[in-house]
């Protein structure tokens, strides 16, 4: 079986600042992906079954605060690499405050996106 030595990847970028719980980071990760997968289905159409072939890979990383997920999110608009920025509408958590949790991006190779994930580090 030959293998993309550079397969298609979704990843959630997570706020570490807010101290969600697991269960909560859980969710909003799942957002992100969903939701970014959502709007590769429109932007990149053909990046999907290639992310399907590709065992869809996802990985979580962890960001600083809000501030590098809009940069990071900006940086995605730029290279047309599809992205979902996650807000949280505040029922359960964030003191009923909407809150930007997490940012999605992808599908995307490694070698197409690295440049904007290559400052986060994996979610632990």
């Amino acid at each position: 079986m030959n293998r993309d030595p550079d397969p298609y990847r979704i990843y959630m970028v997570v706020r570490n600042d807010l101290n969600m719980t697991a269960g909560k980071m859980s969710a909003q990760a799942s957002h992100g992906a969903l939701d970014t997968y959502l709007a590769a289905q429109e932007l990149r159409p053909e990046t999907i079954p290639l992310y399907k072939t590709g065992h869809g890979i996802k990985v979580c990383l962890k960001a600083k605060n809000e501030y590098q997920l809009e940069k990071a999110q900006a940086l995605a608009i730029e290279a047309g690499i599809p992205c979902a920025l996650i807000t949280d509408l505040g029922y359960t958590v964030f003191e009923g405050q909407p809150t930007v949790t997490v940012l999605g991006l992808g599908p995307a190779k490694r070698s197409e996106i690295n440049h904007i994930v290559k400052r986060f580090q994996l979610m632990e």
